[in-house]
Order: C-alpha cells, then structure tokens, then sequence
C-alpha cells in the first residue's frame, strides 16, 4: 500500500528533495565570495589556486548540506512514532491491523505492553499509560470510560476497548508536528558568517578599484586589472570556511568526549555565547525516578502496618522482574517489598483518581474486613477518627516536607491514622556544581515543567536556581507579553504547569530580551522549543526520536552537568576562531596596504600576480590551522563572546594589521634606503 493511502500518517508537505537542498548552498555569500576568487585565479592563469578554491567551495557546500537534510529529519522522526500495528475488534474478533491504516470511528482493543496507535477514546475498560513524552512528567496516568488516550503513549498496564477519534496530523501528535514544521531554525553562526563575508566583498572592490587607479596609467589597462584582481584574492581569506570547519570538527570531537554529541557543528560557536539555559525538571535536574525516603508515624510501633499499607493498597504489578505501573506505587512496592508477607488478602482495590485524591483497598485479616487507605493527607485525614492537635502535627510536619520537595502521602488502616510516607525524584549527581559554574559563567538558568509550583520552586532551590517566584501556566496565560517580559526581568527563573505552548512563549520572552537561549528536553513536548532556541539540547537515553531529531546537541548520559563542559568547549572553539580571524585579516590587510604603498611609491607593481598567491598560500592556512589546536584558559568560562567578529575583535585586527604595516614598510626603508624613490 503506498504511504498516500494511509490514513494515520502525519504528513506536512512535500519534502524539499536532496537536489534543491545541495543547490541551496550556493545562495551563501562566502560560497559567491569564493566563487568570484576562483574565476579571478582561472582568469590569472593559476589552475592550481583555482582547484583549491573550488575544493573549498565543493567542501563549504557539502558541509551545509548535511545540516540542512538533517534538519528535514526532525518531522521524519515524528512519523516513526506512529506504532507498526494495532488491534482492530471486528465483532468477537481481534484482527492485528497496520496502525497507518487505522481511519476514525475503527474500534480497537488497547492493552498492556502496546503503544496507543491512535488519538482513542476509551468506552469499555481501564488501561494506565506513560503520556511523560507529551507532559514531561513520568507519572502513569489512569485512562477509564470517556477518556482519551494520546497517540504513542505507552500502556503500562490495563486492557480497554476504545474508539479511534482523530488520526493522523489531527492528533495532538500531529498539531504538534505541524506546529514544528512551522518554526523557522535560526543559524546565528551563518548569519554572522554571511554579514562578515558581504563586508569582505565590499572592501575586496574597493581594493581593486583602488589598485586599479594607481597603477593603470604606469602599466596600461590590461595589466593593471591583472594586478588588482591578483591583489585581491590575496585580500580574500580563502582559507576561512576550510579553518572554520577544522576548529568546529574539533570542538564537536571534544564535545563527544565529555557526552555531548553535536548533530550541527555550527551551533559549537552559538554555543559559547549562551547566556541563558531553559531546562525541563524530570529526568534533566532530577533523576526521574521516585524513591521513598522514609515514614513518618503517629505510633512507632505500627510501622510494619504501614509498610503493608503501602504494599498492599497499591496496582503496580511485578513482570519479568520489576514492577509496573504508576510511578508512585511502583516506588512504594520497591521499598516496602518486605512487606509482602501474605496476612491479608485483597478483595477489592478502588483506584487513586485526581478527583478523590485516595485509593482505597479492601482486604481480609483473619477472616475481618480491614480498609487500607493512602492518598492526599488531607483527605485521609478526612477520612479517619483524628484529633485536633494531631491534624495541626500533621498539617506542620506536611508543610515541612513540601518545602523540602517531598511528595507526601497519608496512610490509614481501618480508619485509623497511621502517618505520612514521603518520597522524592533526587536531584541528579553534579547539578548543583554545573549550575553554579553557569551562575559564574554569567549564564542565567531557569527550569521549565509540568510539575506543581510548590515542588518545583523547592527542587529549583536545591539545584541553586535563584527565582523570585513561581509562575504557573495558568498565570502566563492572564498575562500579556508586556507582563509576562517584566516578571522574567524581575527574576523568575521557575515555570510550573506549563503546556508546550507555554514553553515556546517563554523561550520567546527570553529571546525578545537578548538572550542567546539553550532549551534542554527529552518528550515531543519539548521539540518545538528546542526548535525554536538558539541551542536545543536533547537527552540521549531518555530522550524521544522527536527530540533527538528537533535538536542542536544530544546528551549521552542525560546529565545537565554535560551542558557545562559543551559550554566550555563552545567558548575555547569561538575564542580560537577569533585568534585564527584576527590572524588572518592582520596578515592579509597588512600585505594589500604594504604592496598598494610600494606600487604607489614605485608607479608600478612591485611584485608580480603569481608572486603574490604564493605569499597567500605560504601564509595563511597553516598558521590559522594551528590556532584551532590551542587549549582553553583557565579563566574560559568568564569569557563572552556577543558574536563572532564583533567591534573589539576589529579593533584588535586594525591596530594590529597597522602595526605590522609599518614594521614591514620600516624593513623596506632600511634595506633600500636611498633607492626608494
């Protein structure tokens, strides 16, 4: 069946074909800088520069092209999320069906160990699935009758029947699909390269039509063009996009090292001057794994009670060795699996729901009815015999473990109640020291999730994010731009409930306010952002197809502490660039002033074309080459760099390119002295 028959597929557009992406390249103006050298060195009758030249160009080209077809694969990922097969119930039947082949209103069975293969609405049983690709939190959420279950998702554990309601582009997949597809990639280190190229041009024809002008009433037309074409080329750094791409290969080999993988070598220059970092909070600050820490109880005696409790009123399952299931009954069933001792036998187990904030289990001890019960502490509360100073111990000991970024629940037995279970994500190892070396580097973080405001301004404390306040989503949608760019001015670094669109606004303000942003993610709900950021840095291990291929970086170990060594490998690249462009503009401003001077001086040109792409060949590439080997300072990641070549870069090439001037004008006097006339 052709791909066009399929229903539930998600296609944008037609793609660009490798023809008109390979063409495409030939629009830079470096590539048509160096394309007028090379007819210039043909034209001179120097084949050997000209095949250079044009190795360069072929080079350049083919370098563009990778990151451009590369680019077209970020919408290509988000069709391989579309699951292979689905269940189609045909009568009593069950019939293993393409899923691309699924149209709206298709009944299909949706069960543990499968993706939803489809946007389905669920009208018979109940199934938990992973939604953290689209939420960023990993929490299994509990799908029954009347809910939808999202394309992609994984079913944890379950089995229901539900039918398709959209399919294809028209899922939230795929309006985020379209959504991305629309969000043009900004490449800052091209434009910079481009706008530095186009000044060259113009002082590149200025310099022939001075040359020109000089030396055509001593040497007649045709030899005077000859000479000032030849002059220019020597003024044209051809040697540029070959260091470039030397020093970028190098930086992105490093990067490899220390667990960044750059898919663009351009964005290791952009890199080094971010100045501000976005970053998701599960599985990027934290480990996105909960872990129980501890109990705290009403009555010591009772704790294997209310490790039962916690073992017993719980739905994660144990397959192939490891439970499944709900994040925080997974973690429960890990740390009180001691427990599982056999005295009480399960009945019945109501489910935990947004709504009723418990679960509550039935069970048999003895031959007696016992209720286990956990949930919200309030509502367990709530639901138990308790006394007014023990609800204010609780109520105080709940806030404590709140403001320390616990995830609190309440415990109950037979109405009774026990105490607390506490849990926490941990903060992932070197975090914290990554995210002060960025404060010192003068890199503003800030931390982007879906997770409750309380908890997340908690864990941004602990990772030393500095924030005023918590936003919510809800608030960022009351505000307008204008409000939204002031309390970001005023110090927000924390963002809590945020959707994707959310996100894609914030980034904006950021970038409205001149920062050059790096956007950190693992779901489809971070790919539009990492997109639309500067720099989008995706995580390796947990990280979706859709992230990895929306992205600028890919984290192999998933540790932000990785973004500090990308960092400072990305200032060392742009800090060598610059030694390598100033090198190259001072050797080759110096020798267009000091030959223009002796010609004016001598009414003839001192030396002859070839004479002079000689000299160019000898004196540039080499030298800038091993610029690009230069180590770090030590003081690296103080030093900001706006952009590539900026106007303390250009002073630095002018008064150095005037200094070696007059040193080599000075020899001249002193070898020829009187001869000069």
């Amino acid at each position: 069946m052709r791909s066009e028959e399929f229903t539930n597929v998600i296609e944008i557009e037609e793609k660009r074909n490798v023809l008109r992406i390979f063409l495409s390249q030939f629009s830079s103006p470096l590539i048509a800088m160096l394309l007028l050298a090379c007819l210039i060195s043909i034209f001179l009758g120097e084949i050997r520069d000209a095949t250079l030249i044009f190795t360069i160009i072929f080079l350049s080209a083919i370098f563009g092209f990778a990151q451009e077809y590369r680019a077209e694969k970020a919408i290509e990922a988000l069709k391989s999320l579309v699951p292979p097969k689905a269940i189609v119930l045909k009568g009593n039947e069950e019939v293993e069906v393409d899923a691309r082949t699924l149209k709206k209103g298709d009944v299909v069975l949706l069960k543990e160990g499968f993706v939803v293969p489809a946007d389905c609405r669920i009208v018979e049983g109940e199934i938990e699935v992973d939604e953290s690709a689209f939420t960023g939190e990993s929490r299994a959420v509990r799908k029954r009758k009347g809910d939808i279950a999202l394309m992609s998702s994984t079913i944890y554990s379950g089995r229901a029947v539900a039918i398709v309601e959209r399919v294809g582009i028209e899922t939230e997949l795929g309006k985020i699909a379209k959504t991305m597809h629309g969000i043009k990639e900004e490449d800052v280190f091209r434009k910079d390269v481009e706008k530095f190229t186009r000044e060259i041009v113009v002082v590149t024809a200025v310099i022939i039509a001075i040359t020109f002008i000089l030396t055509v009433s001593s040497s007649g037309v045709v030899k005077a063009l000859l000479f000032a074409l030849s002059l220019a080329v020597a003024a044209i750094p051809e040697d540029l996009p070959a260091v470039l791409t030397v020093s970028l290969s190098l930086g992105a080999r490093d990067m490899a090292r220390r667990n960044a993988l750059v898919r663009k070598l351009s964005v290791i220059e952009v890199l080094g001057r971010v100045n501000a970092i976005c970053t998701d909070k599960t599985g990027t600050l934290t480990e996105g794994k909960l872990r129980v820490e501890g109990l705290w109880l009403v009555d010591k005696s009772k704790e294997k009670l209310a490790a039962a409790v916690c073992f017993y009123c719980n739905l994660a399952e144990k397959r192939n060795g490891r439970y499944v299931g709900d994040e925080t009954d997974v973690a429960l069933k890990e740390y009180f699996e001691s427990a599982e001792k056999k005295f009480i036998k399960i009945k019945h187990i109501e489910p935990f729901s947004p709504e009723k904030k418990y679960m509550l289990a039935v069970g048999e001890v003895d031959g007696r009815e016992v209720r286990l019960v956990k949930g919200a502490p309030e509502v367990v509360m709530e639901m138990c015999n308790i006394d007014e100073n023990l609800r204010r111990a609780v109520e105080e000991k709940v806030r404590e473990l709140c403001s320390r970024a616990y995830r609190v629940l309440g415990i109950a037995f037979d109405n009774s109640f026990i105490g607390l279970v506490y849990m926490r994500d941990s903060i992932r190892k070197g975090v914290k020291e990554a995210i002060e070396m960025c404060k010192k580097a003068g890199i503003r973080v800030a931390m982007i999730t879906g997770d409750n405001p309380y908890t997340a301004l908690a864990i941004a404390r602990e990772c030393g994010i500095e924030s005023s306040r918590a936003i919510t989503g809800e608030e960022i949608d009351r505000m307008s731009d204008d409000e939204l760019k002031r309390v970001v001015k005023e110090g927000c670094n924390v963002f809590a409930r945020v959707n994707p669109h959310h996100k894609l606004r914030i980034l904006n303000i950021f970038k409205s306010l001149g920062y050059t942003v790096a956007m950190t993610g693992d779901g489809v709900n971070d790919s539009l952002a990492l997109k639309r950021a500067d720099i989008g840095i995706a995580m390796g291990i947990r990280g979706c197809d859709v992230a990895r291929e929306a992205s600028d970086i890919v984290l192999l170990d998933d540790n932000f502490a990785s973004i500090k060594n990308a960092i400072e490998e990305g200032r060392r690249t742009i800090n060598n660039m610059r030694k390598f462009i100033n090198y190259l503009l001072s050797c080759n401003i110096a020798e267009v002033v000091v030959i223009l001077s002796l010609s004016f001086i001598f009414y003839h040109p001192v030396l002859t074309a070839v004479q002079l792409l000689w000299i160019n060949l000898i004196t540039d590439g080499m030298p800038a080459v091993a610029l690009a080997f230069d180590k770090a300072p030590r003081n690296i990641l103080s030093m900001y760099f706006s952009s590539l070549v900026d106007r303390k870069l250009m002073k630095s090439i002018v008064k150095a390119s005037a200094l070696l001037s007059l040193m080599l004008l000075l020899v001249v006097a002193l070898m020829y002295g009187s001869d000069l006339k």
